[in-house]
């Protein structure tokens, strides 16, 4: 029993010692004697200007370290800030912080991130700095009803910093993702639940260098969702009363795409995202597209070929280009592809009235020579 006892004082007058060393902190010690510390070591280390709005504050759970209401970082040469942060709670090791030694490591939770317009919550990172490198060695966060998880490296920023990272996102509203990323004035729109894997490197500092430079490539998929602002099978309707000279359909009262599954992989090279294998299903049509993304001017140039399963005469793929601002596309059938389709039936009707003349006043070998000759 006496060993218990032993314990049990030890781990009370640990405690004892805990109390008093936060009550001194928090008595003796203004965290705010760090703020001009923080904001000369970040721009010492990687040339961002950070502003931290309103005083700093103490932090000692899950450990200690300092509390910040609100901060942003902005890139050199940029006018308006790279990332929004709120309530951040800073916890490196505050000895190695304050030395400004080359070794530093720490934890950092941020209430609310804005970052190039995105919106993230509850965001915890682990990060490391060595050999001026700066690690992150895992970042997690809510993102749009999902979870963000990545990794990431940046070297090099006393000169043009490079930037590596590896992730994945699951379970995002993709219709308040695009919407924030796109601008909500975007003519289409896309729903459903995206999963994104995505693995890249870029170089720069500023929003334009860091898209030109940006090399990767990401596998993606989105269920049960809609395009709205598109009715494809609306063009598969009008390619089919083209190609059959009839009446053109009625206009569709509400543009939209359902969809069951949207997949696809995607490479990006200097700043242009190409993909040659999207498909998805949105009944009676299963649609395959291929095409560019130009991230910088934010075009793109996309060709989809279009396979109805439903009852119309033609049974070509319908060809239909998206064209232009990503925000505002233009939308409508390849009329190149669409005159070869017209020639292509207006062909088959010609060989079909040939042979049948044929079969009435050409017999013998004559006639069969003819009917191989059209089959050519």
């Amino acid at each position: 029993m006496k060993w218990i006892k032993k314990l049990l004082a030890v781990i009370v007058l640990l405690f004892i010692i805990a109390v008093v060393m936060v009550v001194g902190l928090m008595m003796f010690v203004d965290p705010n004697r760090f703020k001009p510390v923080i904001i000369e070591e970040v721009k010492k280390r990687s040339g961002y200007e950070m502003h931290i709005d309103g005083p700093l504050a103490w932090s000692f759970y899950p450990r200690v370290g300092v509390k910040i209401e609100h901060m942003t970082l902005r890139a050199p040469q940029e006018k308006t800030p790279s990332i929004d942060l709120r309530d951040v709670s800073m916890a490196p090791e505050l000895p190695l912080f304050l030395r400004s030694d080359e070794k530093l490591h720490g934890n950092v939770h941020v209430a609310a991130i804005e970052f190039i317009n995105l919106h993230a919550k509850d965001a915890d990172v682990k990060f490391s700095w060595k050999d001026n490198i700066l690690t992150i060695h895992s970042l997690k966060a809510d993102l749009y009803e999902g979870t963000l998880i990545a990794t990431a490296h940046a070297r090099g920023f006393s000169a043009q910093p490079t930037w590596d990272w590896d992730g994945q996102i699951d379970g995002v509203e993709m219709r308040a993702f695009l919407r924030d990323l796109n601008g909500s004035d975007s003519k289409i729109n896309v729903s459903g639940i995206g999963h994104l894997q995505f693995k890249g490197e870029t170089q720069g500092k500023t929003k334009d260098q860091l898209l030109s430079n940006l090399n990767g490539n990401t596998e993606f998929s989105i269920s049960n969702g809609s395009i709205d602002g598109i009715d494809l099978n609306y063009y598969v309707l009008a390619a089919d009363a083209l190609i059959n000279k009839q009446s053109m359909p009625p206009l569709p009262e509400v543009k939209q795409t359902l969809f069951s599954q949207l997949s696809g992989t995607a490479v990006i090279k200097n700043g242009v995202m190409e993909t040659n294998n999207l498909l998805f299903s949105s009944p009676p049509n299963i649609t395959k597209g291929n095409g560019k993304l130009y991230l910088i001017s934010q075009t793109i140039n996309l060709r989809l070929q279009i396979k109805s399963e439903q009852a119309i005469k033609t049974q070509w793929e319908i060809p239909v280009q998206v064209t232009g601002n990503l925000s505002h596309p233009d939308v409508q059938l390849d009329a190149s592809e669409l005159e070869k389709y017209i020639a292509r039936e207006e062909l088959t009707k010609v060989k079909a009235k040939a042979s049948e003349i044929i079969n009435k006043h050409v017999p013998g070998k004559a006639g069969e020579y003819l009917q191989n000759f059209l089959g050519k």
